[in-house]
């Protein structure tokens, strides 16, 4: 962290300042465990030049999933099936990537975007786990991560002569990591200062 701000901070002269919300809508069997969740990001991204064709930068962002229901019916297997519950209390992911962009129209206010994303998310949960009989657990700040790519398609304007927008949608694709995939599509709204 010590060298992303003393790096941005020599920099500073060359750069621009991104923020940008998005929503996380989960797909495959993470469908049935979440809703729509909101995600922030701050994006540090050179050059500064909007009509540059290639941009790269780095983003921290957060989210907090949120499940689709208080309690969710499963069951373990003991001597026979017994009926059981999980409740899912928290579900936070934090996340640190590298981005780049490619600008397809430069010099015009309005431009198609395309872009490739490599993330590493770390993943708190807490839950609590019960059958009868067999199982009444509860975790609590349990720790995964998650290697994915994110690629992306947007569209940019230059708002000004300080400010570009940029709407777009991009699909989470796991890698590799110590948590099942996470698999998710991501609209987002981002706010680029020059």
């Amino acid at each position: 962290l010590v060298v992303v701000i003393t790096f941005c901070s020599i920099t500073q002269a060359i750069s621009q300042w991104v923020i940008q919300p998005s929503a996380i809508l989960s797909t495959g069997f993470n469908s049935y465990l979440f809703k729509t969740s909101p995600s922030l990001e701050v994006i540090y991204k050179m050059p500064n030049d909007e009509d540059a064709f290639y941009q790269i930068g780095v983003a921290f962002g957060y989210a907090v999933m949120r499940p689709t229901a208080d309690t969710f019916r499963t069951f373990a297997i003991g001597s026979q099936f017994l009926p059981g519950y999980e409740v899912i209390h928290s579900y936070s992911i934090f996340s640190s990537g590298v981005t780049s962009d490619f600008n397809i129209l430069k010099h015009r206010k309005l431009s198609p975007v395309i872009g490739l994303d490599i993330y590493f998310y770390t993943i708190t949960i807490a839950e609590q786990y019960y059958a009868e009989g067999l199982i009444d657990a509860s975790t609590t700040g349990d720790n995964y991560w998650l290697l994915a790519v994110l690629p992306r398609i947007g569209l940019r304007y230059k708002l000004g002569e300080s400010l570009i927008i940029e709407a777009g949608c991009g699909k989470n694709i796991s890698i590799t990591g110590t948590s099942t995939a996470l698999p998710f599509i991501k609209p987002y709204l981002s706010i680029a200062f020059l």
